[in-house]
């Protein structure tokens, strides 16, 4: 865990002690407890050979290559027209359908229940 969030739970733990909240400090004594557990590695750490005395490890250096090719594209070109239908047929048919559908739910609703439906 790092310091400083031990540092935040101590404190909160004696704020709650402090101020006799028991549970408080309990809850977060337990939650630190599997926190620290979860942080204990299982697998042993691997040990680096120690190169032979003498030998240094190749650099292997990759180059950078920068290539300048102008400005980025337009995202749209300079003569762009947006062409559109005026001939507008209404409401498809999914969304009748769907309007259909509530008005026939107020309706079995106001039925049922007795409630006239609510106009807007």
């Amino acid at each position: 865990m790092e310091a400083k969030a031990v540092l935040l739970m101590v404190i909160v733990i004696l704020i709650a002690l402090h101020l006799n909240m028991h549970w408080l400090a309990l809850l977060l004594g337990v939650v630190s407890f599997f926190m620290a557990i979860s942080m204990i590695s299982t697998q042993k750490k691997e040990e680096k050979e120690a190169a032979p005395a003498g030998e240094e490890e190749e650099q292997v250096l990759t180059p950078v290559v920068v290539q300048d090719v102008g400005e980025p594209p337009d995202l749209y070109p300079p003569s762009f027209k947006l062409k559109v239908s005026d001939q507008y047929k209404g409401k498809a048919w999914f969304e009748i359908a769907v309007g259909t559908f509530a008005n026939i739910v107020g309706f079995m609703k106001h039925i049922f229940t007795g409630k006239p439906p609510k106009s807007d």
